[in-house]
């Protein structure tokens, strides 16, 4: 195996009313509470203490933000739209992480931005993004009590926090995430201690419901004041979730806003239009296959499409399109090529902005089937099934020979398994691939519809894994025992290709590949992540012949 680099909970008061990962750290006192190398502009205040902190000017409460008035997302996160208090040419609102690259454009990857409707709102999904904090960084809050706040939020009085959910994803294992005076992710790198008492509110994304406020109250019931006179927000959605929020109201309690709200209602909203054109992508993978290749390649961000060209030779100018172009899918398969000869394939991506350049080749040989192959040995998963449901019905990918059978099938913790945005999801939570039925044993053929009698490759890209458990691909065994197999005559634990945890993850995507000749012409394979592995999710996956 191998790796590549690309790119617990304290709810102190929760109440729904219905409508109508840090590189920096610091524990020392800091010599100024603005970023290093930032010149205060002319409406900042003037420190009086020469080694003290510049004097913070608050935000007046209560506080209204509807979004209405951010014309795109990084026009959002610009001291035009709305600066601090005490310096006005710093942002109020700060991009903390998943919403703007490094050139301050919306992220290619991202899914969160400022969304593209009418009556503008705030989608949140794999990112961050803090209100007030004057130190405009991320990772650099700890435990220490001895560091002052740097924010323009007086949170010394009991206070409310509100917003109305629009619309939420599929169900995951995201948690949507309110932070004070903390611009981690760990809950405890505050200085309000242990127990993530910075974090005032978690709730799965899929949880909050659409047309209803979400009240956090504090202090709650554990009667902390979670808070300081100088504090800062952040808003975090893990990955794989999404939350859009809208008209989100600071107040103190018993002091009631006179904020003009709309009803909160449940609505769907549209992406942003792309404002610059896409990177050109990576070379392709290439899957040969018999008078074929399965091309696949990595998402150029949202509303992206591409166009494939294909060649003999290694050469853009003289290639010849891909009869499907455009793809708005991240893989294809050309037909109709000759076997022996090596195809070299280049990808474009273009949205609405423009289009990138083409790709380096990636480059493959269709060959004839070895005697006895067949079947559905050649695999090329992208996972562009709308949820679970459509992922584990037949009309979406069936056995080779029956119709009626659907190729994955969710042996356990169905619930638990979600299949969004190209990525599939599951924590405690097993599925098989080519599985006919009947339970696998050591003294029974498996019934299977992959060939895997010859030397095979697996390969997927893992996305996110955490938890303390273990996720695992069996071969010929649909159970949770390694010994259930027809190969347990090699030895008890033959049948199971792989065994990893999430701790031994330090960096995604980590890329899995598995060579292995265990198997059968009737084989099948099962995909499981046990009861302490808490989310693993994964992208292209594709089975073929070493």
């Amino acid at each position: 195996m191998k790796k590549i680099q690309s790119l617990s909970v304290l709810f102190v008061c929760i109440s729904l009313v219905a409508c109508g990962g840090d590189p920096k750290s610091a524990s020392a006192k800091p010599d100024s509470l603005w970023p290093e190398g930032h010149e205060r502009g002319s409406s900042s205040s003037s420190s009086s203490g020469g080694e003290e902190p510049a004097a913070i000017v608050n935000q007046p409460i209560p506080f209204h933000e509807n979004f209405d008035n951010a014309v795109d997302t990084p026009g959002f996160f610009s001291a035009a739209y709305k600066g601090l208090n005490t310096d006005s040419s710093l942002p109020f609102y700060f991009a903390a992480g998943g919403f703007l690259d490094d050139e301050g454009n919306v992220s290619p990857t991202s899914n969160s931005w400022i969304t593209g409707d009418d009556n503008r709102k705030l989608q949140l999904g794999n990112g961050r993004f803090t209100i007030a904090q004057t130190r405009q960084e991320v990772g650099t809050t700890t435990a220490d009590t001895s560091v002052p706040t740097w924010g323009e939020l007086d949170l010394t009085r009991p206070y409310k926090i509100s917003f109305c959910v629009s619309s939420v994803g599929t169900p995951s294992n995201s948690n949507f995430e309110i932070y004070v005076d903390n611009n981690t992710t760990g809950g405890n790198n505050s200085r309000y201690g242990a127990g993530n008492a910075s974090r005032i509110f978690q709730m799965a994304t899929h949880n909050l419901t659409p047309g209803q406020r979400v009240e956090v109250l504090v202090p709650g019931a554990s009667g902390a004041q979670i808070g300081a006179e100088h504090s800062f927000l952040q808003f975090r959605v893990s990955s794989g979730g999404w939350a859009v929020i809208d008209d989100l109201v600071i107040e103190y309690q018993g002091e009631p806003h006179t904020f003009n709200l709309p009803a909160c209602t449940a609505a769907a909203s549209l992406p942003p239009v792309p404002s610059v054109p896409p990177v050109t992508p990576t070379a392709p993978s290439v899957i040969a296959g018999d008078e074929q290749l399965t091309v696949v390649w990595e998402s150029a961000g949202l509303g992206a499409t591409y166009e494939l060209l294909y060649n003999t030779v290694n050469d853009v100018a003289s290639a010849l399109p891909f009869d499907g172009n455009p793809v708005s899918a991240t893989s294809a398969t050309i037909t109709g090529l000759v076997n022996d000869t090596t195809y070299h394939v280049f990808v474009k991506a273009r949205n609405s902005a423009g289009s990138s350049e083409y790709s380096e080749a990636g480059s493959g040989t269709p060959r004839v089937p070895a005697a006895g192959g067949g079947g559905d040995a050649v695999l090329s998963e992208d996972f562009a099934a709308s949820d679970a449901a459509t992922f584990f019905n037949a009309a979406y990918k069936s056995i080779t020979g029956d119709s009626a059978l659907p190729l994955y099938v969710a042996v356990a913790g169905s619930d638990r398994i979600t299949v969004s945005d190209g990525v599939l999801s599951m924590h405690n939570a097993r599925f098989t691939i080519g599985d006919k039925g009947g339970a696998t044993t050591a003294a029974d053929q498996p019934n299977g519809s992959l060939d895997l009698s010859k030397p095979y490759r697996i390969r997927f890209q893992i996305i996110a894994a955490e938890g303390t458990g273990n996720f695992q691909v069996y071969v010929d065994n649909n159970t949770t025992g390694a010994g259930n197999s027809i190969h347990a005559g090699i030895s008890s634990t033959a049948s199971r290709l792989l065994q990893q945890s999430p701790a031994d993850i330090t960096a995604f995507p980590y890329e899995v590949e598995i060579t292995s000749d265990v198997g059968t012409a009737t084989s099948l394979l099962q995909l499981r992540a046990d009861s302490n592995v808490t989310r693993l999710s994964i992208d292209n996956l594709v089975i073929e012949y070493q």
